[in-house]
């Protein structure tokens, strides 16, 4: 009796073992982590868009009086302590210098970024004097391509074999190269296309390079909108995974105040924009709030708030506050 009770349980046993993908599993596990899991929230970007909109439209146009153009003078947005969330199109004549921190940031939250045109270093071996065929180059390269790099900014780890030399400036170097591809100001367009080209690296020990391939637009007026369309990829070192992600962005910026011999502009902006990771990784929704004052001719000041619905990169903090101080080379022309 009792092996003829049996006999079913056996058998089962033995297809089991030739096929381990018969063995019963619960229909619903316990999963600890469900438990701490949070409430599902709607992501702030959208709504961050929205507001920007909703204040684009209710301020009169007369208000939002426009000024000089969206300059980038910080660290591309691959970089993770960049205070710009989406690429700008524009970018000095000459060239420019920017200094950028990150409040209570411990692990390299301190950036410094060198911008240079071939016009700027044309003119720096003629000693400041533009010869007189290249004073109107808004056809040709001179005045459509600018290369950065930045040293500096925050750290996903620290190796503790490493971490005597965590303070180093060059652990984490940001370079780009960008193409104004159609318009710009100094050809009176109010559309301008660009494309960034950027690699952020960091040194062994302290997390993980990323590389992105941005197309930027920007449609100048009013109140100026821009968008980013991006590509990036995370290299990790011995493993076939590639991580890689899609960026898609959009912002609004309107000059608040115009006018004053020290205090020339005030400019606002609202950014916001989504990361689609593969690899069934989670997306990642992102949205900030720029303040920029412009003081004298070539000086700029701004403080930045950057918040994500998760950390961006290991050991990034989701909340983000930076402030920043940068300096145009030459007439300022977008």
């Amino acid at each position: 009796m009792l092996a003829a009770v049996g006999a079913p349980f056996t058998r089962r046993v033995r297809e089991t073992q030739k096929n381990p993908m018969l063995v019963p599993t619960d229909p619903a596990p316990h999963r600890p982590d469900e438990e701490r899991r949070p409430s599902p929230r709607l992501p702030a970007g959208p709504i961050a868009a929205a507001l920007a909109m909703l204040i684009a439209v209710a301020i009169p146009a007369r208000a939002l009086t426009n000024g000089a153009p969206l300059l980038q003078l910080d660290a591309p947005s691959v970089n993770a302590g960049s205070p710009e969330l989406l690429d700008r199109a524009g970018f000095p004549r000459l060239g420019g210098l920017a200094m950028s921190g990150m409040m209570d940031e411990d692990r390299g939250g301190q950036e410094l970024t060198f911008g240079a045109t071939p016009l700027g270093l044309l003119s720096a071996v003629r000693g400041g004097v533009l010869p007189p065929a290249a004073v109107d180059t808004s056809r040709t390269l001179l005045d459509r391509v600018a290369a950065r790099v930045t040293l500096g900014g925050p750290l996903q780890q620290v190796d503790p074999r490493r971490a005597a030399r965590a303070s180093r400036i060059t652990n984490h170097v940001t370079t780009e190269l960008k193409c104004r591809l159609a318009g710009g100001v100094s050809s009176r367009s109010a559309d301008v296309l660009a494309m960034s080209l950027a690699a952020d690296n960091l040194a062994t020990g302290y997390g993980l390079d990323r590389y992105s391939a941005t197309l930027i637009g920007e449609h100048d007026g009013p109140v100026t909108l821009a968008m980013n369309a991006g590509y990036r990829i995370v290299e990790r070192r011995d493993t076939p995974l590639r991580r890689a992600e899609t960026k898609l962005g959009t912002g609004a910026s309107w000059r608040l105040y115009s006018g004053g011999s020290r205090l020339r502009g005030a400019e606002l902006g609202l950014a916001s924009d989504c990361l689609l990771r593969n690899h069934a990784r989670p997306d990642i929704w992102q949205d900030g709030a720029r303040l920029e004052l412009l003081v004298g001719e070539r000086m700029r000041v701004s403080a930045s708030v950057l918040r994500s619905s998760r950390a961006e990169m290991p050991g990034l903090e989701p909340l983000r506050v930076i402030v920043g101080l940068a300096h145009t080379l030459g007439r300022v022309d977008g």
